[in-house]
């Protein structure tokens, strides 16, 4: 599932408003650095971010487990991948004008793209699953490997309104699916251009993450690979945005380069980020692991 949803919008006027949002913000302090304030509205939209794109790779780790029990290419849940984040999907509807999906040279493939009244979406998915290190075509019991990568892309049709503009990558190995407890590595960039247009205000931003994931743990469930919560591990990120807003009475932009780590104790991740002028952290909640 993507991220990127309607509170990204809503931390675009956060810019104006300097108001805060996400996860808890209660400031961390450490002696030998002075963290910033969580409400500075430098830092506010950055979070909103944060927050989203956390949730969303935990979401990836969910597809790729997820995947065990589900029919490849099946209409629901690529449904669920084209329609835009912030839309119901409606059991009446079937988005999907192009669905391809099949298995050769080792890989299940899925490619499936939408062209609405609002939007237009793509959609390509890549799976391996293997045992021992041999590949094989249908998960079983036996299955120690998941190899998932994706790709999308959500664009709003008209520019001139309030709309999100999403696209990305992901590539994360599952190992160790025979144990009890699981290991993810792998990579991902995420894009989100967030556009807000209303009467006397417009926000236009634009952040840019590329991911590292690196000895992330899971806890397998009593009944298996159904919660993809990371009890260890750390998530890196690089962040590029920019971004331009007006009012009845000001205008403004801005830009920054962040490095950001986040790192997982039970689903709960510390988060610190920095622009190279100043360092924020605090806790988020990502995700429930199993207890």
């Amino acid at each position: 599932m993507r991220f990127g949803t309607l509170t990204a919008l809503a931390a675009s006027l956060l810019v104006i408003m300097a108001l805060a949002i996400g996860c808890s913000d209660d400031d961390a302090t450490a002696p030998s650095i002075t963290y910033g304030d969580n409400d500075d509205p430098v830092f506010v939209p950055v979070q909103a971010q944060i927050d989203e794109v956390l949730s969303s790779i935990v979401g990836d780790f969910a597809g790729g487990m997820g995947s065990l029990y589900t029919v490849i290419g099946d209409t629901v849940s690529v449904r669920a991948e084209l329609m835009p984040p912030w839309m119901v999907p409606n059991p009446d509807e079937e988005p999907v004008d192009t669905l391809i999906a099949g298995y050769a040279n080792d890989w299940h493939y899925v490619y499936a793209s939408y062209l609405g009244n609002a939007y237009r979406s793509t959609y390509r998915d890549s799976l391996q699953y293997r045992i021992d290190g041999t590949p094989v075509e249908h998960p079983t019991t036996g299955v120690d490997y998941v190899h998932t990568i994706k790709s999308w892309d959500i664009t709003g049709l008209n520019q001139n309104v309030s709309h999100l503009d999403l696209n990305g990558r992901s590539d994360y190995v599952l190992a160790d699916l025979d144990q009890t407890v699981a290991s993810i590595e792998g990579s991902a960039h995420h894009m989100t251009e967030a556009t807000y247009v209303a009467t006397d205000t417009s926000f236009i931003g634009n952040f840019s993450f590329d991911i590292t994931v690196d000895g992330v743990e899971v806890t397998k469930a009593p009944t298996g690979w159904l919660n993809a919560c990371p009890t260890s591990g750390s998530i890196a990120l690089v962040l590029s945005h920019v971004y331009t807003w007006t009012s009845a009475n000001a205008s403004g932009n801005g830009s920054g380069n962040w490095t950001i780590t986040a790192v997982f104790v039970n689903g709960a991740a510390t988060v610190t980020a920095a622009n190279g002028t100043d360092t924020w952290q605090y806790t988020c909640d990502v995700c429930e692991p199993v207890q």
